[in-house]
């Protein structure tokens, strides 16, 4: 699982740009309590293919430099060079621990107050890591999404956007009260409308729940386990389908494309395998390819942050 502050779950009112090099842009709000890793109000913009997210002005996110796209990376490097970058890092991360004790130690006891100490010894040590350059605050999170949501745009949709736990990408357009296009990882339940897609899941009693409640008494153990189906359903009005890899459904005008499905993914593991992804769509907003090529654009996801 990633960390939460990388998560978000945005939703945009799509505006147009005036500009000939961006068709749509627009502000948007955090749809969680949590305000996300672009802030709690962001802009977005899509241009060229990708969509990218702005923080709001005044709106810190620090992030470690590596992760951002104009920086080097050490897999790039010869294995001398990687050794010296690592080895400088270590030294000025242990540097800015150091530093950020010391600094928050002024403040706080650790003793007397826990929490005020460490919510202080983490800001602290944010702006130490920054005095060496080791972290930047984000000003733009593009991702690559092809052609197809700027055709699919109108003035006065709803854009909904979201990065799950399992750093999985989701976006869809709202008209009118009906999604008319969607794109990327798939939910636990059907959520109405004419056309949808979700995974559905088998729920079996965990026969070591009695044991480990005695074992960890002070945990909370699940009663119950859950293991996905080897596919993902879909629905397209009253007809429901049941698709695999590189299936589809058809009832005009809707259409919907399953690029891959749940199957590799380990049920009872925390392993970061990729999930499910699809695409689905109004054939009267977007043509079958476009559909199929959103799909295909999530299936291993392109990031640029800077």
């Amino acid at each position: 699982m990633i960390s939460p502050s990388s998560t978000f779950f945005y939703q945009f009112v799509v505006e147009t740009s005036g500009s000939p090099l961006s068709a749509w842009t627009g502000q948007g709000v955090s749809q969680t309590a949590s305000p996300g890793l672009a802030g709690p109000s962001p802009s977005f913009e899509v241009r060229s293919g990708w969509l990218t997210l702005f923080p709001p002005d005044g709106w810190t996110h620090s992030l470690p430099i590596h992760e951002f796209s104009d920086q080097p990376k050490l897999r790039d490097m010869d294995e001398k060079a990687r050794l010296a970058a690592m080895k400088t890092n270590f030294e000025l991360y242990t540097e800015a621990q150091n530093e950020a004790a010391q600094e928050t130690s002024q403040k706080f006891s650790m003793k007397e107050n826990w929490e005020a100490y460490r919510k202080e010894e983490r800001a602290a040590m944010q702006r130490a890591l920054r005095r060496r350059g080791l972290n930047r605050d984000l000003a733009s999170y593009s991702l690559l999404v092809g052609e197809s949501l700027s055709s699919a745009l109108c003035a006065g949709d709803q854009l909904h956007y979201s990065r799950d736990g399992n750093a999985d990408f989701r976006y869809s357009v709202e008209r009118k009260a009906e999604i008319v296009f969607s794109a990327g990882t798939v939910g636990s339940s059907d959520p109405g409308g004419p056309m949808a897609v979700w995974q559905e899941y088998d729920r079996y009693p965990n026969a070591n729940a009695e044991a480990l409640k005695k074992k960890f008494p002070r945990e909370r153990v699940a009663e119950w386990l859950h293991k996905h189906k080897e596919f993902v359903s879909a629905r397209i009005h009253e007809q429901q389908f049941h698709l695999l890899d590189g299936q589809e459904a058809q009832v005009d005008p809707y259409f919907i494309f399953l690029a891959r499905s749940n199957r590799k993914v380990t049920p009872l593991s925390f392993e970061f395998t990729p999930r499910a992804v699809h695409a689905a769509g109004r054939l009267d907003v977007l043509s079958k390819d476009q559909i199929i090529d959103a799909a295909q654009k999530l299936l291993a996801p392109k990031v640029e942050l800077l």
